[in-house]
């Protein structure tokens, strides 16, 4: 038979409330408790691998410079060369 960890850390949570002075069941539960939540919190930001990326849909020659710096004209310095580019067009 093949034992789970879930299934060892729910054996030992029960040794553990039948015999909660017993230090050897107390340390194998603490050990198995930080692999059980390891193993959760790994499977819970585990993320599929897509084929198709972001990054590969983004189609760059779409894009303007001119849109860039018209939506994000930060500083004095930014605004010139939105103006100046403007002005080459």
């Amino acid at each position: 038979m093949f034992w789970t960890i879930e299934f060892i850390y729910y054996e030992l949570k029960q040794v553990r409330k039948v015999c909660p002075n017993d230090k050897d069941a107390t340390m194998k539960y603490e050990e198995c408790k930080k692999i059980v939540t390891r193993i959760r919190f790994e499977k819970a930001i585990a993320v599929e691998e897509s084929a198709n990326s972001v990054v590969s849909q983004i189609d760059l020659s779409t894009m303007s410079m001119l849109v860039v710096f018209s939506v994000y004209p930060k500083n004095k310095y930014h605004r010139n060369i939105f103006f100046s580019y403007r002005n080459r067009l």
